[in-house]
């Protein structure tokens, strides 16, 4: 009954459905991969995006203090100034 060429045929068959079988797990398996590669380029994305916000808000609390600083260098030198002045002006 079927004789060689349905063994073969049915041989062709196996081959091409595990060959299909072979390419579908294939692409499950990368397509898990780059999930997987996905899922830890956001993860360090909001890593780096906190450690942003963290160093911005240290830069603004910097800038806040070097501004307090020369504001109140400032008010020195117009102190020492005006002492100066009055002092020569009395002598």
């Amino acid at each position: 009954m079927g004789g060689p060429h349905c063994q073969a045929a049915a041989y062709c068959l196996w081959e091409a459905f595990f060959c299909v079988g072979l390419c579908l797990g294939l692409i499950v398996l990368y397509r898990e991969r780059a999930n997987r590669k996905a899922e830890e380029a956001r993860a360090r994305s909001e890593e780096l995006a906190a450690r942003l916000q963290e160093a911005n808000r240290r830069l603004k609390v910097y800038a806040e203090r070097a501004e307090e600083v020369a504001t109140a260098q400032e008010r020195t030198r117009l102190a020492r100034e005006l002492h100066d002045a009055v002092k020569h002006g009395l002598a």
